[in-house]
């Protein structure tokens, strides 16, 4: 059941059982004996869903809601004693199942800690590792230079020698810009932007620089509502990671599909491939820092993506297609100028 219809759920049993407590004659006894059993329904739900508080607090309002009732029917038999004490059970139920559930939360909580930290340490440790293997071919490159000198007979050694110095040390400014990125606080620039500009633009960036993939990039707009409030920079950065993700994920041939679709709530944009799909455990995985399956990957990508888009009050979802593949799912608020 979605979070938002608990209280819901919660607020309307209460009522529902007040309202059949207070309208029943007085002398049906069972039935109030089976009313007053039924609030242990709302007190529990609350317990086990929301802990100590939210217990507490449904146990004292039925009390309170009871508390009229007791009063003006208080005739001194052992029945209105028995009312009494079943008050006092309300809370005391209230109390022992809330401890339990904030006792689980803070187990869970504790244990996703540990987790995190022990895939962490490991992720670090591998990111480590490529840093050092770039270390090692730039200092060991640099050094082969060095020793060669200005002899004209090694110039061709040394210019191809050169570019993998280059390349590694922009690899390595690669790594520590995404491990800013992620670590520092996001800003965004927002302002009115055509969504499906920024996707074409994005869509260009990526065939340019993946010319030796014969994969295709095909687009489906399905909507009239285009228009989003958003940092067009950041947004472009998301779809360039994802797209680039996409296209190394399909084979030769095969097509990545973006799909755009909205109302005056939100927009979708829907990107599509055609790989071999997730791994069976990964899924859980995907967004964690530092988690990837690239031999060359910082696994920081998709956690700064899932970062922006937050930022903007959307959210990034990963979906496994029907057949193979999978698509990554950008849902953004349409929100309108302040």
């Amino acid at each position: 059941m979605p979070n938002k219809l608990k209280p819901a759920l919660i607020i309307g049993l209460v009522a529902l059982i007040t309202i059949l407590q207070y309208s029943t004659d007085l002398s049906a006894h069972r039935h109030h004996i089976l009313y007053q059993a039924l609030f242990f329904i709302p007190i529990m739900l609350a317990g086990f869903w929301f802990g100590l508080r939210s217990g507490l607090a449904t146990s004292i309002g039925i009390t309170l809601l009871l508390c009229p009732f007791t009063y003006f029917h208080w005739s001194g038999i052992a029945g209105d004693f028995n009312n009494v004490m079943e008050m006092v059970l309300y809370n005391g139920v209230a109390v022992i199942l809330g401890v339990l559930k904030d006792r689980e939360r803070k187990q869970q909580k504790h244990a996703r800690e540990v987790e995190r930290l022990a895939t962490m340490g490991q992720s670090v440790s591998g990111l480590a590792h490529d840093m050092k293997t770039s270390l090692i071919a730039i200092g060991g490159f640099s050094r082969l230079i060095r020793k060669r000198g200005h002899c004209p007979d090694h110039v061709d050694n040394c210019m191809e020698e050169l570019d993998v110095i280059i390349a590694e040390a922009r690899r390595l400014e690669t790594m520590t810009e995404n491990m800013l990125d992620f670590a520092r606080p996001l800003e965004l620039n927002c302002t009115r932007e055509d969504i499906t500009r920024i996707v074409k633009q994005s869509i260009q960036i990526v065939s340019e620089s993946k010319k030796e993939k014969s994969v295709r990039i095909e687009t489906e707009f399905s909507t009239r509502f285009t228009h989003v409030i958003a940092d067009p920079v950041r947004i472009n950065q998301v779809l360039i990671n994802l797209l680039q993700n996409a296209v190394e994920a399909s084979p030769d041939g095969e097509t990545v599909t973006v799909i755009i679709v909205g109302n005056r709530r939100q927009m979708v944009i829907s990107i599509r491939d055609r790989g071999c799909g997730l791994p069976e455990g990964h899924k859980e995985n995907i967004f964690s820092p530092f988690f990837t399956t690239k031999e060359k990957g910082t696994g920081l990508g998709l956690p700064i993506a899932e970062k922006i888009i937050e930022a903007h009050g959307g959210y990034l979802e990963v979906l496994e297609n029907h057949g193979r593949g999978v698509t990554f799912q950008i849902v953004l608020p349409l929100r309108k100028i302040a």
